[in-house]
């Protein structure tokens, strides 16, 4: 996981490696001073990395201790730690000869031609500085179907942007009938949906920071496209208006849709925050961040687009005069960290909470958009939401003592924000509710009361909020039994993992026959296929024990399993519980990994 010079041509083809780093050598002694139990020589996984900064972090932990770094060049790697977006990443670190000279921009390794990362002293090194160079890869590329469970980990929790190849939208009706010779088929169009109103924007003139809005026939927006009138159509909601065509469908990766779910569903809205696009060449989108700080995907039914992605916190660097006219040579001047994406036809964009991006059509271009929210980004909505509370809070401080304040600066939220927090409890309810019936998967459960258990400690902190009353009876409760398992029986005493798993089944069988009688147990045993459960680890035997006596104590029913006849105490499972009522006693122990 290391370059150095003596690897020479033994590299894999497949890593993009640092063979043009003359000067490189990160620790100044031979290769053969690192005990590593490989065949070959250590190498750089770079382009293709797919792991997360804990692994990183681990991972010069572990080269610590095998290689017996001095405190100094420990705390060099960890000032080198690569921040990793799994097959991107951002190295964020100082070079001895470049300072001021350092390119604005982002550039490749291979230009530093006299890398020479750890020749200078602690003190020299700045970070982070004015000047630090920022080296960014490719947007992340899925060419291929990826499993939902790896795409959710490189892509949605993280927060990475990335592009879906055309293969994932192949099968679409509208890439088949709303197209002719790779462009728009006008005729077509107009003939299906041309009484159809819909809501345009007028690029030629501005109300404040906004293009003036107008509705008209989808025909008349037609014919204004064909005479090269700058207008340009957003948000139209097409499944409203046509439900029962079925010109696309969502893509695996983005069905967790908690947002639309509640929209539709629970609120049975006509309205969605589904949408389809089409502009001439040469439209475009401002600057901006997608509503509730949510998730977009947007595909080309025809077309190319170019985005200009902001890294989420580099657009604070641009003042209101600038977000008006952004463009990659004022990025640039400011020094902003972005991304330039080409959007080709057929291809799915995949933008993450926060990422502020820029949008122009390069050609006539159909593009179909959705924004939506799960468990993967529900606190960036969350915080976005409290945020814009604090600033509604700060415009209304004259008024902060009368009766009605609370209620004054939740109406207020709702028309800035789009919701206040009735509307996003509500919808956090709604999804735990729907999820305890068995319609979606259960594991959203644990980030619902998650947030709403975050949701109503917080209310406390926004001035009299509480007294804007919400029903704290219809809180999502889940009955869940917690399965603790002591780790060091996989990573020091060499356990099978079947053995180990064999422990926690015995630890529950005997705790649900033991506290059978119970109404919860009964109640949670009603429905086997919803049984809800936390597997959780300490690190070894005496951690189990202490648990154990500290359950006893405060009189949380229980079995600590002890595996015959070696009398070795492996596993602990408790009773089922409200979650609300035992969590505080398992706060600190993580999820069970068996590391």
């Amino acid at each position: 996981m290391c370059a150095w010079r003596s690897y020479g041509d033994k590299i894999s083809k497949r890593f993009v490696h640092p063979a043009s780093f003359k000067d490189h050598d990160l620790i100044s002694r031979g290769a053969q001073d690192l005990k590593l139990p490989c065949e070959h020589t250590p190498r750089l996984f770079h382009e293709y990395a797919a792991t997360s900064c804990a692994t990183v972090v681990y991972f010069f932990e572990l080269l610590e201790r095998l290689t017996a770094f001095s405190e100094f060049e420990s705390k060099i790697f960890l000032c080198l730690l690569l921040v990793i977006f799994g097959n991107t990443f951002l190295l964020m670190c100082a070079w001895r000869s470049y300072g001021d000279k350092i390119s604005k921009r982002f550039v490749h390794p291979a230009s530093f031609k006299d890398h020479d990362l750890i020749s200078r002293g602690a003190q020299d090194l700045k970070l982070p500085c004015e000047h630090t160079p920022r080296l960014r890869m490719k947007l992340a590329r899925v060419e291929e179907y990826l499993p939902y469970e790896e795409f959710w980990n490189r892509f949605l929790v993280p927060g990475v942007p990335c592009i879906l190849s055309s293969s994932f939208t192949d099968g679409w009706k509208a890439r088949k009938t709303w197209v002719k010779d790779g462009r728009p088929d006008i005729v077509h169009l107009r003939d299906k949906y041309g009484s159809c109103l819909v809501p345009v924007a007028d690029l030629t003139s501005q109300y404040f920071d906004a293009h003036c809005k107008l509705d008209m026939t989808f025909g008349n927006y037609l014919d204004a496209l064909e005479n090269r009138k700058m207008l340009y159509l957003k948000d139209w909601h097409f499944t409203k208006d046509f439900p029962g065509e079925n010109v696309y469908s969502v893509p695996d990766y983005f069905k967790s849709d908690w947002l639309n779910e509640y929209w539709e569903k629970e609120l049975k809205c006509e309205d969605n925050y589904k949408f389809v696009y089409f502009g001439p060449s040469g439209s475009w989108t401002p600057l901006h961040a997608d509503v509730f700080r949510s998730f977009s995907w947007s595909a080309n039914v025809c077309g190319k687009k170019k985005w200009l992605l902001l890294v989420p916190g580099e657009e604070e660097k641009l003042d209101e005069s600038q977000k008006h006219s952004v463009d990659e040579k004022m990025l640039e001047k400011v020094d902003v960290s972005y991304q330039v994406v080409i959007q080709e036809v057929g291809e799915v964009i995949f933008v993450p909470s926060n990422w502020h991006h820029v949008v122009w059509n390069l050609e006539d271009t159909i593009s179909i958009n959705q924004n939506w929210f799960n468990a993967s980004n529900i606190h960036h909505v969350f915080d976005a939401l409290r945020n814009e509370l604090k600033r509604v809070e700060n415009e209304l401080e004259d008024c902060r003592g009368s009766e009605d304040w609370p209620e004054s600066c939740q109406r207020l939220l709702k028309a800035l924000f789009g919701m206040d927090f009735c509307d996003f409890y509500k919808l956090l309810k709604f999804i735990g509710d729907e999820r305890s019936r068995g319609h979606g998967p259960l594991s959203d459960l644990d980030c619902v009361i998650d947030t709403l258990e975050r949701f109503q400690c917080d209310l406390s902190d926004f001035g009299g909020i509480m007294e804007f009353r919400m029903s704290t009876g219809d809180t999502v409760k889940v009955l869940v039994q917690y399965v603790i398992v002591r780790g060091d029986l996989v990573s020091a005493l060499k356990w099978p993992w079947g053995a180990v798993i064999a422990q926690a089944c015995h630890a529950v069988t005997a705790v649900n026959t033991l506290f059978s009688e119970d109404d919860e147990t009964k109640k949670y045993l009603e429905d086997m296929d919803r049984m809800h459960k936390v597997v959780l680890e300490v690190k070894d035997e005496k951690s189990l024990t202490d648990l154990a006596e500290k359950l006893s104590e405060n009189h949380v029913k229980h079995k600590l399993w002890i595996e015959q006849p070696e009398n070795i105490p492996t596993s602990i499972a408790t009773r089922p519980y409200f979650k609300d009522e035992v969590q505080a006693h398992f706060k600190k122990l993580k999820l069970f990994k068996g590391t």
